[in-house]
């Protein structure tokens, strides 16, 4: 489809007998089948996705006051690992983040898990009945790296908005990263005293190691806020390179260890917008502080702060 679109494309440019409305008319046209293709690829994925799934170890994730968000694990493609060992891992990840970030009521979250080589990510289309997808690269028992990547794609989840599209992308993609830090740190300590299972308390120590050499290996500049001016323009190009969005990332799970409310704001972060939309951070600063509630603007407060952007109120 794509190749074919183009060359209706080329066609058009260089051929001089098409008038200027022949030629707003295809790009119409065009646009339209591009958005049937887009349609057409999301329900194949949702059947594929949703296929996988079937006969997958269920759980339910407490919340609070009663409320559940509800998991379910594939339960096949997980090599020596079983299907109810990693969703041990996963409901273990999403207890601790709970605890910082809740879902806002009725909006509690199904999530579907499957292994697959296009993970660890987070599917931009939603199941039949608005389940995400979650797809993890992991398995085979490399529970601190299941941890790592489902902590990460639960921060996904949990802004809401699944578009491509957010401006300074990046940004979320630390987040994201910055609650795995977060999560791992809990679960280290958590694990040695009361683990999934009896004899996964000796896995704490494996957990906290792990999450020490991401961060050991991640750059630390003496100001974040230098580090950041010569990198903005490349982190707008290129919002998923890890090691660049950990530098970042450090940082904010260092402010959501002083106060676990800062990591409830980011469910604020995509909100709004629409039109007036602008791919800097000044402009997503602004935005998340007006759609944050009043005891959780301090969030996008100090994240301007933290990398000297002003914030525009």
């Amino acid at each position: 489809m794509r190749i074919f679109v183009l060359g209706i494309i080329c066609c058009v440019v260089a051929n001089p007998a098409f008038s200027q409305d022949d030629t707003a008319a295809l790009r119409r046209r065009i646009a339209e089948l591009e958005k049937e293709n887009r349609q057409l690829r999301g329900i194949v994925v949702k059947r594929a996705f949703t296929d996988k799934v079937k006969n997958g170890v269920r759980r339910d994730i407490p919340i609070e006051d009663g409320r559940a968000a509800k998991l379910v694990v594939a339960p096949d493609g997980w090599g020596s690992a079983s299907p109810e060992d990693v969703a041990a891992v996963c409901v273990s990840c999403a207890e601790t983040i709970f605890r910082a970030i809740r879902p806002n009521p009725g909006r509690e979250p199904t999530i579907f898990v499957i292994r697959d080589k296009q993970g660890p990510m987070t599917v931009s289309q939603r199941g039949p009945n608005g389940e995400f997808f979650v797809l993890l690269s992991s398995g085979d028992r490399h529970w601190s790296q299941v941890a790592y990547q489902f902590s990460h794609e639960l921060g996904h989840v949990l802004c809401g908005d699944l578009s491509l599209d957010m401006p300074q992308h990046w940004f979320e993609e630390a987040f994201c990263e910055s609650l795995s830090l977060w999560t791992m740190d809990k679960m280290g300590v958590a694990w040695a005293t009361k683990a999934p299972y009896e004899n996964w308390k000796s896995y704490a120590p494996s957990l906290t190691k792990y999450i020490n050499d991401v961060r050991n290996q991640t750059e630390s500049p003496a100001s974040l806020a230098e580090w950041y001016q010569p990198n903005i323009a490349h982190l707008t190009r290129q919002p998923y390179d890890r090691e660049k969005n950990r530098v970042i990332a450090k940082q904010l799970a260092i402010e959501a260890h002083k106060n676990p409310a800062f990591f409830q704001a980011f469910h604020y972060m995509r909100l709004g917008g629409g039109e007036k939309r602008e791919n800097s951070m000044e402009w997503l600063l602004a935005n998340w502080h007006a759609h944050c509630p009043d005891d959780l603007k301090f969030a996008p407060s100090t994240v301007a702060q933290m990398l000297d952007v002003k914030l525009k109120q």
